[in-house]
């Protein structure tokens, strides 16, 4: 798994991030320009069902920043 940089064709490296950077950053991601329709979240452990691009901008507009509290 991960990131295409569509302009330079070539992949992107990404940093683990916490659940909830990753999450504001895929429901952002539209706003910047970046096609994220085939992004998903993953995290825990090997098999835990990620979270995809909508599941992202949804728990973002019904809990916003409160998902970057540590």
């Amino acid at each position: 798994m991960g990131v295409l940089d569509t302009r330079t064709h070539r992949d992107a490296a990404l940093a683990e991030r916490g659940l909830g950077e990753a999450i504001q950053f895929v429901a952002m991601a539209p706003m910047d320009g970046f096609d994220v329709r085939a992004s998903a979240v993953i995290y825990g452990v090997q098999g835990t069902e990620s979270l995809r691009a909508k599941d992202c901008a949804q728990l973002w507009a019904k809990y916003g920043k409160t998902l970057l509290d540590k």
